[in-house]
């Protein structure tokens, strides 16, 4: 399973470019919305959240960006390019995953698309669709105390 982890929706756009990229392989994707947004948290607070996520992905088996390019483009030179972060991340896992084929072939091919949340799930799964453009539906979990962290000063 292909894990993608935010801390809201915009990474649903990398997760579309995945799935576009590599529709063989099953994918978890994780919003910790309910402790959205992160940029204004401190870089340990971020740590720990990133950590937790990372952590309950790994036991279950596994950006804004893109959303505002119709708003930027016209801002910005024509000679400028503008990178989609989705289509760089899903280039580079596929190549990634073509020179590492023993990693490839652990990747579950079942068609699954699992979505979880950390706040309200209609919430989350209505404006997910909206982005995505086709149904959701999401689970609530509950991220625990970080196990890996450093303990707080």
């Amino acid at each position: 399973m292909i894990g993608v982890f935010d801390s809201g929706f915009g990474g649903l756009t990398v997760l579309n470019s995945l799935v576009e990229t590599l529709p063989q392989h099953d994918y978890l994707f994780l919003a910790d919305s309910a402790r959205a947004p992160y940029g204004a948290r401190s870089l340990d607070v971020i740590y720990e959240f990133t950590l937790e996520s990372v952590e309950w992905m790994f036991d279950e088996g596994c950006t804004h960006y893109p959303l505002l390019l119709p708003a930027i483009r016209p801002l910005v030179p024509e000679d400028v390019e503008i990178l989609s972060q989705g289509e760089i991340v899903a280039s580079r896992l596929a190549n990634w995953l073509e020179r590492h084929p023993e990693e490839e072939a652990r990747l579950g091919r079942s068609g699954l698309r699992r979505f979880a949340t950390t706040d309200d799930v209609a919430w989350f799964s209505a404006r997910g669709e909206r982005l995505l453009g086709r149904p959701l539906t999401a689970e609530r979990i509950r991220l625990t105390a970080c196990r890996t962290c450093p303990p707080s000063s």
